[in-house]
């Protein structure tokens, strides 16, 4: 059976180091469909853009001044010529060699619109420090999802098709783009809600789940945690409302 191919939207500033370990999981992948990589770059200047160049991406660079969240996906998306549109940021790891495999074959059923997993806080020493408070939150939601290994999801709920490792069929894209509206983030929550209203529906599938996170404290867990939940609405994005981002600086 053919597997579709793929894009691999990946978004990155100053991720240099994280890269090369990102390059090296996705292509150890078992996936034996087309892939491609495509590089949405933020005024790096630690070599990311070159390396990514290297490793055979098509690389978009945007100003900082420019840069929202699915404005810099939509970029990706359009110049993309997979079937399956996958969402990565380069701080992000895939946590298995089935990433790939395990979860589109979701896309054979034709009312499947888009697939995601949860996330752990990192492990290795290139990215922040995993901290208890970032264990704590993720790991509640990650070993809910492992329990049930894969599911439909016929209504929103929090954290639904995080766009941090999310896949989405690009027919559906091209009727639907990741709405600029929510510029601040929420275009994930968007998007999934108009798929659902459309009759597709989202799976969550514990074979998509990657290691991501940013070293937060507790302090700076709970302000994110409250900046995700204002996301529901649009809103613009300004760096200053994530001041404990320091990667956004």
């Amino acid at each position: 059976m053919t597997q579709p191919s793929v894009s691999i939207i990946i978004r990155t500033k100053n991720d240099r180091p994280r890269l090369e370990r990102l390059f090296q999981v996705l292509r150890a992948q078992d996936y034996q469909g087309q892939v491609e990589y495509i590089v949405v770059d933020t005024e790096s200047i630690d070599g990311t853009v070159a390396y990514a160049k290297q490793q055979g991406a098509r690389v978009i660079n945007i100003k900082q001044s420019e840069f929202n969240y699915p404005k810099s996906l939509n970029i990706g998306c359009q110049i993309a010529s997979g079937e399956i549109l996958i969402s990565l940021v380069g701080h992000a790891l895939p946590l298995r060699t089935d990433w790939l495999s395990g979860s589109l074959q979701h896309f054979l059923d034709p009312k499947v619109a888009g697939v995601y997993g949860h996330v752990l806080p990192h492990k290795y020493p290139e990215y922040p420090k995993r901290t208890w408070a970032e264990c704590f939150y993720y790991w509640r939601g990650f070993t809910a999802q492992w329990l049930k290994r894969r599911y439909k999801l016929d209504r929103t709920q929090f954290g639904i098709l995080g766009c941090t490792n999310c896949a989405i069929s690009k027919s559906l894209w091209q009727q639907h783009h990741w709405s600029e509206a929510y510029a601040g983030g929420g275009e994930d929550g968007e998007w999934a809600s108009w798929a659902l209203a459309q009759g597709y529906y989202i799976v969550c599938d514990y074979h998509f789940s990657v290691y991501h996170s940013h070293g937060n404290n507790f302090s700076n867990m709970v302000k994110q945690h409250k900046y995700w939940c204002r996301l529901w609405q649009p809103s613009e994005f300004d760096v200053k409302n994530l001041s404990w981002r320091k990667d956004l600086f």
